[in-house]
């Protein structure tokens, strides 16, 4: 993730270009109005969601279960550093330089990953609900060319990657004694 925001942080690929030229919702009109909500509502909703899930946890089986997953969090938005390291910039109608990986795309997919490590019964629901909001939030990323696709395929993939090894660290099993 990080290499190919390296590698192409002057590139702009085939399909960046494509998108923001053909699903790019002007300032001021309905599709632009949806999609800003669906940004900020997609982000949130996790953020909240998040929350809720390891409140529960929590309290049905105690702190470690509900409280440790969410060490992993810090890490993956860590990842948000790699904007300004990058400076990559970003589509034409955003002035702003150090787009990748998409911000918003990288706090919904650590909150739905999260989530997902605490490891609740709601396992199916929660896929099905958090990959929605990551579709919807990046899509709206894109729409409104706050981002091109490469900036939200790499928040996807930086936090899957990174959640998945802290979690493995996390969880390390403990040694076990030998009894002879």
């Amino acid at each position: 993730m990080a290499a190919a925001g390296y590698l192409l942080r002057t590139t702009i690929p085939p399909a960046d270009h494509w998108l923001v030229t053909h699903a790019y919702a002007a300032p001021g009109s309905i599709p632009a109005a949806v999609a800003t909500i669906a940004s900020g509502v997609g982000t949130l909703a996790a953020i909240v969601g998040l929350l809720v899930v390891a409140a529960l946890t929590w309290r049905r089986r105690g702190p470690r279960e509900g409280l440790l997953p969410l060490a992993v969090v810090p890490v993956c938005l860590s990842l948000l550093a790699l904007q300004g390291l990058l400076n990559r910039g970003g589509p034409p109608q955003q002035p702003e330089a150090g787009t990748y990986p998409s911000g918003h795309v990288t706090v919904v997919t650590t909150a739905v990953a999260v989530t997902l490590l605490i490891g609740t019964s709601w396992r199916r629901r929660i896929s099905a609900l958090g990959g929605t909001a990551i579709l919807l939030v990046s899509a709206s990323r894109i729409a409104l060319a706050e981002h091109w696709l490469l900036d939200v395929a790499g928040g996807i993939a930086g936090v899957a990657g990174v959640a998945l090894l802290s979690y493995a660290v996390l969880h390390r099993p403990q040694p076990q004694t030998v009894r002879r």
